[in-house]
């Protein structure tokens, strides 16, 4: 993908493995290793099945001399590439591959190859292929004199797409010698003789791969030659085209340097439908060399593959698999399978998590953690929210942190905007800027989840200080936002304006003032322990209970107990639909018909015993029972899922982000003179959260990890956000509806 960016692509260097979880990456290690070592020898280097016999061509090197200068073996006045530019012949020296390439050289510049018009107000899409000459058979290849031969074609990009023009393209990642060159124009060649070099071999190697694997009138896109990097302002502008550029072709290629054909081959269809736990160790290291690979950890390529319609992939010896692998030994290679990348991301998943616990943790990793989403390829593409996005560009790395916001952009609109108003849609350069124009681009489309990102408050600056809005989390490090709720299941009601540029306007339904919050320990959510001390604050939040003139109702138990131990949409219907349970009041009563004089009955018997007792210890479980937080309800999915285990890892998330003090279990009371009811929530409170903010629900807003219109804010007196609700439905029925303001 392009560099376009002053250096987005200039990163692209290697890097640690993508494995984010520490465990995964141990558990594969230990499983290789034991593998390795039961059969007496040492890791496997090399691939496990046959590569292709990889395209040779000419090599682009340096000489390295002792004192660490180094000299091309081309030499620099020589000829080394030939330029086919309509019926004229440029030949380019050694000395000027790069500023032919990156500077603009008007020995380029024609008019659009389709309409025979100027290019004008944009930039050309430039694309490479290998030249015809004389019968459309006859192909120039690489080892004619000059070396390289190169057809060179400009266009309108609506000339592109109207043309049905075949381009592929490339998504690669940035070799250091083109990244060094790509931040400063040399005063002489001499500078970056090796970035040179690295052009030429990477040109030859597509153009020799693309004779036997491609039509001779395909055309490709690649950064390296069609994005002049040394002219800002066209390297602006083609930056907004690289949405469309990756959505509109038919397919992109994948080029993945660092992969062995091998490993490739072994991830692919049509291999063995069963196999031994035993013989599954032996994708374990495609697996790990599949998600370690330095493609797998850049934002750009992400972005990229986002955004295409199918992918093939070209490996470490460049053989592009743009067919299935021919495992009969013909030669020929299989059917045309203009997808292989995803084929080969999402093959091996449903067969590793039936072979054994380790596989079923990694193949999880494999396909819910990168890439998650996005290897839907024969659907229509979801669109996702902006914590979505965050979430995805938050994990890779790019050189300049303000195109990570650049990048959500793209991934929230998927398609440039039209031509000429490429100016006014510029991200600004400030990355504090850019990160307040893509959220607040996103509110205009009914995109909340911007304002339900929390800080990661053990972080340095991760809560907004008085000078910036509350709303704006992850203006200085996305590492430092956390989305955990998911795709959005509901849009709000009601859109939102800006009365200023840090104020933010919209209806909200006001739920209540806190007036108690109570922390209960994370590990106690998850056992009767737990529910013991949520019994207690119930009990306590009125007078009238604690003083044993009225006791706590079934309902009222209930309803509360639901809100403290929580399950989101997702695990909801999984309990319904594969455990059969249900948790409301009447749901209960009817598998039960005597659920509510059992309540009854444990409210009256935790009453009477005293505070801390092994009675209250009982009802406490045997509430649990009632309620089944206890019973399992995945079936043979996954291990035990219960109320309580989710209950407990909401808690433990939190505790793993860096919140202090525990649990926030909240008390708010309706502001209706007629109601005036006190009703518990689980809130997600941030550190500045005190007694008196007020809640409030987004009407009709719920997302994958929330329950259903039960999604909302914690606002201090100044509007400002201090916590998110996302267990808290409606109790009482009071509709007051409110302007808020959120600064």
């Amino acid at each position: 993908m392009a560099n376009i960016m002053g250096g987005h692509h200039g990163d692209r260097a290697a890097a640690a493995p993508a494995v984010e979880e520490a465990d995964i990456q141990a558990v594969l290690q230990e499983l290789i290793r034991d593998h390795m070592d039961e059969y007496g020898g040492e890791q496997q280097q090399q691939p496990l099945l046959p590569t292709p016999t990889p395209v040779t061509h000419t090599t682009w090197t340096n000489d390295h001399h002792d004192d660490g200068s180094t000299t091309s073996t081309t030499s620099a006045d020589e000829p080394c590439l030939t330029f086919h530019v309509r019926d004229k012949q440029v030949p380019v020296a050694f000395r000027d591959v790069l500023s032919t390439f990156w500077d603009s050289d008007p020995r380029l510049d024609t008019e659009c190859h389709t309409c025979e018009q100027p290019i004008v107000d944009e930039p050309p899409i430039q694309t490479i292929s290998l030249p015809v000459v004389g019968p459309a058979s006859e192909v120039l290849v690489a080892n004619t004199t000059p070396r390289l031969h190169v057809r060179v074609t400009n266009r309108h990009y609506s000339c592109l797409k109207a043309a049905n023009i075949p381009w592929v393209p490339v998504s690669h990642v940035w070799e250091d010698s083109i990244r060094t060159a790509n931040q400063s124009k040399p005063e002489t060649y001499h500078n970056h003789e090796e970035a040179a070099a690295t052009l030429l071999r990477t040109l030859e190697a597509l153009l020799d791969a693309a004779v036997d694997t491609y039509e001779p009138s395909t055309e490709f896109w690649h950064d390296y030659f069609s994005v002049p990097q040394w002219d800002r302002h066209a390297q602006q502008a083609l930056l907004l085209r690289i949405p469309s550029i990756y959505y509109d072709a038919q397919e992109i290629l994948i080029h993945m340097s660092d992969l062995l054909g091998g490993y490739i081959m072994t991830l692919m269809p049509d291999g063995p439908s069963e196999f031994s736990a035993a013989a599954a160790l032996r994708f374990m290291p495609a697996l790990q060399a599949l998600c370690s690979s330095q493609w797998m950890e850049r934002m750009w390529v992400l972005l990229e593959y986002s955004l295409c319609r199918r992918a093939c992939v070209m490996d470490r010896s460049d053989y592009v698999w743009r067919r299935a692998p021919d495992r009969g030994g013909s030669g020929g290679g299989g059917a045309m399978m203009p997808d292989t990348f995803t084929s080969l991301v999402r093959n091996r998943h449903s067969i590793l998590i039936g072979l054994f616990r380790h596989a079923k943790t990694f193949a999880r990793r494999l396909k819910d953690g990168f890439l998650a989403g996005l290897t839907d390829k024969q659907q229509e593409p979801r669109n996702l929210c902006l914590g979505e996005a965050l979430e995805l560009v938050a994990r890779t790395k790019c050189q300049l942190f303000r195109d990570k916001f650049l990048a959500i952009n793209m991934l929230l609109h998927r398609t440039a905007p039209p031509a000429g108003s490429e100016s006014a849609a510029i991200v600004p350069e400030s990355a504090t800027e850019a990160c307040a124009w893509v959220w607040k681009t996103a509110l205009t489309r009914r995109d909340f989840s911007l304002l339900l990102l929390q800080p990661r408050e053990p972080q340095r600056g991760s809560d907004p200080p008085i000078r910036i809005p509350s709303w704006l989390i992850g203006h200085g490090d996305l590492a430092a936002a956390e989305w955990d709720l998911g795709s959005q299941r509901a849009p709000p009601q009601y859109p939102v304006r800006f009365t200023d540029s840090s104020t933010i306007e919209t209806e909200l339904d006001f739920m209540g003032t806190i007036e108690e919050i109570h922390y209960l320990d994370p590990e106690d959510l998850g056992e009767a322990a737990g529910v013991e001390a949520a019994i207690g604050i119930l009990c306590s939040l009125d007078s009238d209970w604690d003083s044993g003139t009225r006791g706590l109702s079934a309902a009222e138990l209930v309803d509360g107990l639901n809100r403290i131990f929580p399950l989101d949409a997702i695990h909801t219907a999984m309990a319904q639909m594969i455990g059969g349970l249900t948790y409301t009041l009447v749901a209960r009563q009817n598998q039960d018909r005597r659920f509510t004089l059992k309540v009854d009955r444990c409210v009256a018997e935790y009453l009477a015993a005293p505070s801390r007792s092994v009675q209250r210890q009982y009802v406490a479980q045997r509430v649990t029972q009632l309620l089944k937080y206890d019973t399992h309800f995945a079936g043979g999915i996954s291990a035990e899922i219960t109320r309580l285990t989710t209950s407990r890892h909401i808690a433990r998330s939190r505790n793993k982000r860096g919140a202090a003090n525990g649990e926030p279990i909240c008390a708010a009371r309706c502001a209706e003179p007629a109601c005036r009811a006190l009703t518990v929530f689980r809130l997600d409170l941030r550190e500045s959260a005190k007694v008196g903010d007020r809640l409030y629900r987004f009407p009709g807003l719920s997302y994958a990890g929330t329950v259903e219109n039960g999604v909302g804010l914690v606002l201090d007196h100044a509007g400002r956000i201090t916590g998110r609700m996302r267990f808290g439905p409606p109790r009482c029925g009071c509709q007051t509806r409110q302007t808020v303001q959120i600064r």
